[in-house]
């Protein structure tokens, strides 16, 4: 985040976000899943967030903090083989990775 603070996933296979070629994104966010439409352009990234199942997930989730910054993305980069999401009004950077059959991310980090 801008102020420093790093978050890790304990599992972040956990927290995937699945871009499709028809604009339609799948999230695993912890225990729940969610769909999304994006456009981008450039480099600019707009999510729009649609349904999200509501399970309730364990004390140390960070599902409904992933979904909420998501939701705030601004810009898309790619940078050593990992995949950046720049947030609004500069708060932060989610970093992800490739899954291992390349059809989507799953987030290491959040920091500033």
């Amino acid at each position: 985040m801008n102020d420093g603070e790093r978050i890790r996933p304990a599992n972040p296979s956990q927290y995937q976000a699945r871009f499709h070629p028809d604009g339609s994104l799948a999230i695993q966010a912890d225990c729940n899943h969610a769909r999304a439409e994006y456009r981008l352009e450039d480099n600019r990234l707009q999510l729009d967030l649609g349904p999200t199942t509501l399970m309730a997930c364990g004390e140390d989730s960070l599902g409904s903090r992933f979904l909420t910054l998501l939701g705030v993305a601004n810009l898309i980069f790619f940078q050593d083989d990992n995949l950046f999401i720049d947030l609004k009004f500069d708060s932060g950077t989610m970093q992800f990775s490739p899954l291992p059959e390349l059809s989507g991310w799953k987030m290491n980090a959040l920091g500033g």
